[in-house]
């Protein structure tokens, strides 16, 4: 028979407990949100213009851990629009660039999806849901005039004097085809989590393009095109460019 001892509480367990709930709350620090404003944060921009700060974690209570700033210049939409930042990195795509193509890499792969706040973002997935209904596929936004970004990678490395700044090619909703789409994955809650990260990785690698069928190319980088205007800040290891739209992936690179 499976018996239970009961065990006494004694006067010694109180004072350890005690002295361990001290400890835990000594040492922590909580975050020093109270000057933090919802401007802060925001996500959504309109045609007033203004500026997107994406931190890389929430609980720094410096909130100076910028891993990209967007300014957005009057009018440069015409309505309000969410964005999300992602950086995107796969290991077995970095080796494979670096051995066959020797291009070094020194970022993750940045990109935007954005949507129209009128449109909401939160799709209930369920058995009876019409696929077809929520906002699934990349959306390609034009500004009336360019937007600049400033990224601060968070890599291993640090970016050398030779490194370059490269855009690759999202194409727009049915651009390549309605076959051909960059898809939106979203997460068990029903919020977008990205794009897929396979469609990711052929734009990369080349194995898709507007000519050659998903995933049948060769690596190469035939979607990849050098940015015509940038400056990288060395001393706080970060890159300054102005996008037109929402149609590329970015990336710090050395190609030898």
């Amino acid at each position: 028979m499976k018996t239970y001892r009961q065990s006494k509480f004694t006067i010694k367990n109180i004072i350890i407990v005690t002295f361990l709930i001290t400890l835990f709350f000594g040492c922590y620090r909580y975050p020093e949100f109270d000057d933090i404003s919802y401007n802060e944060y925001r996500r959504v921009i309109g045609p007033d213009g203004g500026t997107i700060n994406f931190y890389r974690n929430y609980e720094d209570d410096s909130i100076k851990d910028i891993a990209v700033k967007m300014e957005f210049p009057e009018n440069a939409v015409d309505s309000l629009i969410v964005f999300n930042m992602y950086e995107f990195y796969d290991h077995v795509t970095d080796n494979e660039l670096y051995i066959d193509l020797n291009t070094e890499q020194f970022s993750n792969f940045l990109y935007f999806l954005p949507f129209y706040e009128s449109e909401g973002y939160k799709a209930v997935l369920t058995d009876s849901t019409d696929i077809d209904s929520i906002v699934q596929k990349h959306t390609s936004i034009d500004f009336n005039t360019p937007v600049s970004v400033t990224y601060y990678p968070d890599f291993y490395e640090n970016i050398p004097d030779s490194a370059k700044l490269y855009k690759i090619k999202i194409p727009a909703e049915n651009e390549w085809g309605e076959e051909n789409n960059v898809w939106v994955k979203y997460n068990y809650q029903g919020y977008p989590d990205g794009y897929d990260d396979i469609d990711l990785i052929y734009l990369i690698n080349g194995k898709w393009t507007e000519n050659i069928t998903w995933g049948t190319g060769n690596v190469s980088l035939y979607n990849w095109e050098e940015v015509t205007n940038y400056s990288f800040d060395f001393s706080n290891q970060s890159v300054t460019f102005e996008i037109n739209n929402t149609d590329n992936m970015y990336i710090i690179v050395v190609i030898n």
